[in-house]
């Protein structure tokens, strides 16, 4: 998993509507990758931030970054999807303070939940499908399985995804 996790570094990450390059963080190192039980995924390595201080657009760098991937089964628009979030649990900024480092996660915690910094899949939409049967038979036209939800479940050794369907069959018409 790090080495897949790894492919998707640098990972910047837009904090505001204010315009590119104002407001951000990337990562743009991953060490190290933990599953946690319940929770999800803890990615640990470096990252930069652009965070205006008292006017000035100051890039920072984080020698030390742990965040959280948390996949979660949400209801979007009447349907489950898949969402994953990200949030900062620690940051070590160079030449800070604990004090600054722990107000930099607040807020970007506040801005990425804000902007709903997150990456959904519609896999209800995706699986849900109705098989046309073929006419050889002759006891139903149709099979149709609606996706019904799905649970996400992380464990210390495994990702888990399971999804729960309704079926349904539809009739030849014998007119």
């Amino acid at each position: 998993m790090l080495d897949f996790l790894r492919k998707c570094v640098p990972l910047e990450i837009e904090l505001a509507k204010e315009g590119k390059g104002q407001r951000f963080f990337a990562i743009d190192e991953l060490r190290e990758v933990t599953l946690v039980p319940g929770l999800g995924i803890r990615l640990e390595g470096a990252a930069h931030v652009r965070w205006p201080l008292l006017g000035l657009h100051v890039p920072v760098r984080a020698k030390s970054l742990v965040v959280l991937l948390r996949p979660e089964v949400v209801i979007r628009v009447g349907q489950p999807s898949l969402a994953l979030s990200l949030s900062v649990e620690r940051a070590d900024i160079a030449w800070s303070p604990t004090l600054v480092n722990d107000s930099v996660v607040e807020r970007v915690n506040e801005e990425l939940l804000a902007h709903r910094a997150e990456v959904a899949w519609d896999f209800a939409k995706t699986l849900s499908h109705v098989f046309r049967l073929p006419d050889a038979v002759t006891s139903a036209a149709t099979i149709g399985l609606e996706v019904a939800g799905g649970e996400f479940t992380v464990s210390e050794a495994s990702i888990e995804f399971a999804v729960a369907f309704r079926a349904a069959v539809g009739g030849r018409d014998r007119g």
